[in-house]
C-alpha cells in the first residue's frame, strides 16, 4: 500500500507487531484514527490522523511551550513523534522501552539538545541516572512535559 506525496510514492506499510504492542494497538482500529479511510482496503487516506484529535489537552499545553514558540519563529523543533515515536509504535510511559519513560528522558531530549545531554551526563542527576537511580531528576521534572519551559522559567 502506498500513496503519492509531491510526486513521490510513500509507503503506508504498518508493522502490525509494533502496532499491537503500542498504547494505541489494543484500543483502536485503523479507521478510528484515519476517519477518512473510507474504502474497505484503506487506499483512500486523504487526511492523516492527528494527535490533537484525541490529545487536545496535550496540544494546548504544547502551544504554550518553548518548542511551539521556536516553531512559530521558523525553527525546526520537536513535535509529538520526535518525543513519543510514531503513532503506530508509541509505548506507555511506564514501559522501560518507551522514549518517554522517566529513565529515558535524558536520551530523548538529548537527541536534539546535545549540549544539555553532555552537561547532564556530568551532573549529579546524570550520574544518578547512569547508576539506575530511578528517582533522579530528569529534564521533564523541571522543564515540564508538553509545556516545556526555558531554564529561567523552570527555577523555583
Amino acid at each position: 500500500m502506498s500513496k503519492q506525496v509531491n510526486g513521490k510514492s510513500v509507503s503506508l506499510y504498518i508493522d502490525e507487531s509494533k502496532l499491537r504492542n503500542s498504547v494505541h494497538g489494543d484500543l483502536f482500529s485503523c479507521v478510528d484514527c484515519h476517519k477518512s479511510a473510507n474504502d474497505p482496503v484503506n487506499k483512500n487516506l486523504r487526511r492523516p490522523a492527528a494527535c490533537v484529535d484525541c490529545h487536545a489537552d496535550e496540544q494546548k499545553a504544547y502551544e504554550h511551550s518553548q518548542h511551539a514558540k521556536a516553531k512559530k519563529d521558523g525553527a525546526s523543533t520537536a513535535n509529538c513523534a520526535d518525543c513519543h515515536g510514531g503513532a503506530h509504535e508509541i509505548l506507555a510511559a511506564g514501559d522501560p522501552r518507551s522514549t518517554v519513560n522517566h529513565a529515558n528522558i535524558p536520551t530523548t531530549c538529548g537527541k536534539c539538545h546535545t549540549e544539555m545531554d553532555k552537561t547532564l551526563a556530568q551532573s549529579v542527576q546524570g550520574q544518578a541516572i547512569a547508576r539506575g537511580n530511578g528517582p533522579a531528576q530528569v529534564c521533564t521534572d523541571c522543564h515540564g512535559i508538553h509545556s516545556t519551559k526555558t531554564h529561567s522559567h523552570s527555577l523555583p
